[in-house]
């Protein structure tokens, strides 16, 4: 009899079925072209995105943003910095009170919010300050932005959890359709060799298999 998986076996499960997920949404979209990404002055993507403000009689009004994927240095950086500086300001004791420490992660996901939103016209500078953004938008705007700043970084990391056979198979039909060997951008190096080799091996069985299929000529005595 199987054991019981336990929850930690069973959240891997499900983290490496989401990670999967993800990266097949990211072999199905758009090129960067068709997303209409455009380049600020240092040379970084800024995707295109919403963000809306809820106006009198709860009328929600879109107001066009463009999207920057932070990294860890420096952006991600700073802005712990500054959610420190933040809670402080407003006499959160971050040195004391354990619940104060658990209150920073929003003020740190408020900070890098705000810092991936930037203008729509170039020179596409940061919309807002965090203390601003807070007080002229809705928590639910905000966490959709983040949540496409959540969407474009993985186009721009996207890495599957396993190069299984169905991963495999999705990555040549998208090859297929686009005519580009631009799916093969989201694995690392060395499970692109590993998706290469796979995709040999099954169009070489596929081969094999149809040609057996059709068998030898067979002649018939006059």
């Amino acid at each position: 009899m199987a054991k019981a998986k336990t929850e930690k076996q069973a959240q891997e499960e499900r983290e490496l079925l989401a990670a999967k997920e993800a990266f097949f949404r990211w072999v199905d979209s758009p090129t960067f072209e068709k997303l209409e990404v455009v380049e600020d002055g240092d040379g970084r993507l800024l995707f295109p995105g919403v963000i809306y403000i809820r106006r009198a009689k709860g009328k929600l009004e879109e107001r066009k943003i463009r999207i920057r994927v932070l990294r860890e240095i420096p952006e991600k950086s700073k802005a712990r910095v500054e959610a420190r500086a933040w809670a402080t300001e407003l006499g959160l004791d971050m040195g004391k009170d354990g619940l104060d420490l658990d209150k920073l992660e929003g003020f740190e996901t408020m900070c890098q919010i705000a810092r991936c939103i930037r203008a729509w016209e170039s020179p596409h500078e940061q919309l807002e300050r965090p203390k601003d953004l807070v007080l002229h938008y809705d928590d639910s705007s905000l966490m959709a932005v983040w949540d496409q700043h959540s969407q474009y970084e993985a186009e721009l990391n996207p890495r599957p959890p396993v190069v299984d056979d169905e991963t495999v198979c999705r990555i040549a039909m998208a090859m297929r359709k686009t005519g580009s060997m631009r799916p093969l951008a989201g694995i690392d190096g060395r499970g692109q060799h590993s998706c290469v080799l796979r995709l040999g091996i099954l169009f070489g069985t596929s081969l094999i298999q149809s040609s057996s299929d059709v068998g030898p000529e067979t002649s018939t005595a006059e």
